[in-house]
């Protein structure tokens, strides 16, 4: 039995914003995923955090489940989905001001995204270490046979949907070590996922219990599917995380692939950021220093220790602190001013986790102020201001080829 899972059970979600926000919120069909995960082990403890709202399927985003089991479609199909964030030097204003209007014209921009992989023997080294570590067992073997096209046609790409590549002027700086940083500076922030590969390993395992029909999965089957995986011993399965020190095989090498699939994500935006630098250095005709700052996942599950005990700990729109990085983003509303925050010691009573951004208006196409997302944070030392942001310009993709993207100047 979990110990901590134990200390933290209670009858409802633990609520981090305010109960008004959570009824808002919570609809119909919320509830019902809510309460599946809720009551489907006595061990499950939802969390809901600032941003909260219900997604297409699966848990809403900015909640956290905690469990002994593992449920691989409680954080939707965008697997390893994430912020990277460099900070960029020596960009001259009116020379940057100069580029972003150039980039919104359709056919200067998918410039960007001409690099050819050959050229990044760093990349495909890395790659090919995926790969390898993809053929050491028998399930991921399959499913890499099954995907591998996926693999290397989607890589550098951006994908659809609200992911986005964009630069922020740093408009006002809280943190006493990065006052030094001046007006030439910019935050480049990759916002991408796995896309179809991420995708393909649930659709597989939709596939395996009769849920998939074409490209549609309906959100009423997902609990009906999470409860069969652990209702059903399956090749590569085991419903629960809790038997033995090691743990079952099978469960690990899932896992396993997972990790992989979530190291192919990172790899993404790196390869994006890496095209995205070497585009500004030619049209700067100089190259273009910068630092990186972090990485973070905000659509993950991962088996974690606390007090010497192991959670399976599934984030839905959350970012998973990382010991590795001090910074982290919180989005906003399109064009609005955003922050570059650190978490504080207390990020540990919320399982090192965070809103990765805003939410949207109950019933609407419009997302809230950002304020209602920092500031619950803020007034329980969660988190600290960093930086204010002021977005530049975002890139973002609107069509099915890699070079169907838009340029919007702020």
């Amino acid at each position: 039995m979990n110990k901590e899972l134990h200390k933290i059970q209670k009858k409802e979600p633990i609520l981090i914003i305010n109960d008004n926000d959570y009824r808002e919120f919570c609809n119909e069909k919320a509830r019902k995923v809510i309460n599946f995960y809720k009551n489907h082990s006595e061990y499950n403890k939802i969390i809901i955090f600032p941003g909260f709202h219900p997604e297409e399927f699966g848990l809403p985003a900015s909640s956290l489940l905690l469990s002994d089991k593992i449920y691989p479609f409680s954080t939707g199909f965008d697997v390893g989905c994430g912020y990277l964030i460099l900070i960029v030097y020596d960009i001259d204003p009116i020379k940057m001001n100069k580029i972003t209007k150039k980039l919104e014209n359709s056919n200067e921009i998918s410039k960007i995204f001409n690099k050819n992989i050959e050229n990044s023997s760093w990349i495909i080294k890395k790659m090919n270490k995926i790969t390898k570590k993809m053929l050491q067992n028998e399930f991921s073997k399959k499913f890499y046979f099954v995907a591998k096209k996926i693999i290397w046609n989607n890589f550098g790409e951006l994908n659809p949907g609200g992911h986005f590549i964009e630069f922020h002027i740093l408009e006002k700086i809280y943190e006493e070590s990065l006052k030094s940083l001046n007006n030439n500076s910019l935050l480049l922030i990759v916002h991408n996922g796995s896309g179809n590969y991420g995708k393909k390993l649930l659709v597989l395992l939709a596939q395996m219990f009769g849920y998939f029909e074409g490209n549609k999965l309906n959100l009423q089957d997902i609990p009906k599917i999470e409860d069969k995986i652990h209702q059903v011993y399956i090749p590569f399965w085991n419903h629960s995380i809790s038997r033995g020190k090691n743990g079952n095989k099978n469960w690990l090498m899932f896992l396993e692939l997972y990790k992989n699939i979530l190291e192919y994500s990172f790899l993404n935006r790196l390869y994006i950021a890496e095209q995205v630098i070497d585009f500004l250095s030619q049209e700067f005709n100089h190259s273009i220093k910068f630092d990186f700052v972090s990485d973070s996942i905000h659509s993950s599950i991962f088996v974690e220790k606390f007090n010497h005990n192991r959670i399976a700990i599934h984030r839905s729109g959350l970012t998973k602190i990382s010991k590795k990085f001090q910074y982290y983003y919180i989005g906003s509303n399109p064009g609005e001013k955003s922050f570059l925050i650190k978490p504080l010691q207390k990020a540990k009573d919320t399982f090192y986790s965070i809103p990765h951004g805003t939410s949207k208006v109950h019933n609407t196409k419009y997302f809230k102020n950002i304020k209602s997302v920092i500031t619950p944070l803020l007034e329980k030392g969660i988190i600290k201001l960093a930086i204010k942001l002021k977005p530049l310009i975002s890139i973002k993709r609107v069509g099915s080829s890699k070079k169907d993207v838009i340029c919007t100047k702020w």
